[in-house]
């Protein structure tokens, strides 16, 4: 900002806040202005400083301090200064009303993409709390399943239970995690992308890519995190091949759980009732996903949640994983010996249905949300 003895050569200033012209005038009347306002400027204070100050977004305040800003836009608009400057403005363009096409005002698709990126992981970096938090959450899951879980025997009589527990309690952590910070995040976000889309800087379309780019790094590494800490030490089958299916059947989890997440943070006004509602949406799918209950018990119209549910989909795909060709101890043999396989058919599960149909559905789930969260903010900045 200029010096006070720069600030006094200017015939008139521009004074902008969160996008908006607080005043625009000579800097007496700019002076003024902020007087009337109740906030004069001190004695021997720079001017520039002073308004910078009034102006200034505080960290703790930001509800009140936007209030005061808005305040101010608010009176310079009933001033005379500014029905002069709107009048001066009209007269120029003799009487035609000047046309901004907001879409030839925008960057191209790869620019405006790539500086969501860059933005949001600056931001990332300037405030690593949340991630951090995020991943000692993943550790700390991880290292309580091992515990509690250390080292179970493969014998018929526990080997299902210790395993489809594990298993169930990552699936509901991984889904139900990620679905309540996706619902809490993005009404935090709204606020700023509407106020930037409708000032043209970019589309819903390039937000939405880059959002997806952040994200996914945290879509591997909390999985994968989770995973180790846990993985060698329940008594789970340690081969690169079911640990790197478990690995990207936890990825699609997050996917999916990213995807309902944010359609449900696009649905509300606060992240209070994002939180509130991410509980029930999930039982929905929980109940109704053939966990709690047999599915062929419920109403026709609600058997197709089972099919959908990408937390069922999830289990299956972990359970048909880890079960399928497992030898089990058996210590009474006078009865017939089982193994994973059979286990699996008892329960009801394919043993041949590992990767599909279970990964596509985990997919299409998550992009059928990202795409109606798009399409639900879009409308929603129609009426702002």
């Amino acid at each position: 900002q200029p010096t006070s003895t720069v600030f006094i050569l200017f015939n008139k200033v521009c004074v902008m806040a969160e996008g908006e012209v607080v005043f625009f005038g000579t800097t007496e009347e700019t002076k003024e202005f902020f007087s009337t306002q109740g906030h004069p400027l001190p004695l021997h204070f720079n001017p520039s400083d002073h308004f910078i100050r009034v102006l200034a977004m505080r960290d703790g305040h930001t509800l009140r301090c936007k209030k005061q800003v808005d305040g101010l836009v608010t009176s310079y608009k009933d001033t005379d200064t500014y029905r002069e400057l709107i009048r001066v403005i009209s007269e120029s363009t003799v009487g035609k009303p000047i046309e901004v096409n907001r879409k030839e005002m925008m960057a191209g698709l790869r620019v405006q993409i790539l500086q969501n990126v860059r933005r949001t992981g600056f931001g990332s970096l300037r405030n690593p709390t949340l991630s951090v938090n995020r991943l000692l959450f993943s550790v700390y899951i991880g290292l309580l399943s091992a515990v509690a879980f250390y080292n179970r025997p493969n014998s018929v009589e526990s080997v299902w239970r210790d395993k489809s527990g594990l298993v169930f309690l990552l699936t509901i952590i991984f889904s139900f995690r990620y679905v309540s910070a996706q619902a809490s995040l993005v009404p935090l976000e709204f606020e700023f992308v509407a106020r930037e889309y409708k000032k043209g800087l970019y589309g819903l379309l390039p937000y939405a890519i880059a959002r997806t780019i952040v994200e996914i790094p945290f879509m591997f590494v909390m999985p994968f995190v989770t995973l180790l800490s846990c993985y060698f030490f329940t008594g789970l089958t340690v081969t690169a091949g079911k640990f790197f299916a478990a690995f990207i059947c936890c990825v699609l989890l997050t996917w999916g759980s990213f995807g309902l997440g944010w359609f449900i943070g696009a649905s509300v006004p606060n992240a209070q009732i994002g939180l509130l509602v991410t509980g029930p949406t999930c039982m929905l799918f929980l109940i109704f996903g053939g966990f709690l209950q047999n599915a062929e018990g419920v109403g026709s119209f609600l058997t197709f949640i089972k099919e959908i549910s990408w937390i069922n989909r999830a289990y299956s795909f972990l359970m048909v994983n880890e079960f399928t060709g497992l030898e089990l101890e058996c210590p009474n043999v006078t009865l017939p010996c089982l193994n994973g396989t059979d286990l699996l058919i008892n329960a009801g599960l394919d043993p041949d249905s590992l990767w599909f149909p279970n990964v596509i559905v985990m997919v299409l789930f998550g992009v059928f949300w990202i795409i109606m969260s798009v399409l639900l903010m879009k409308c929603k900045l129609r009426f702002i």
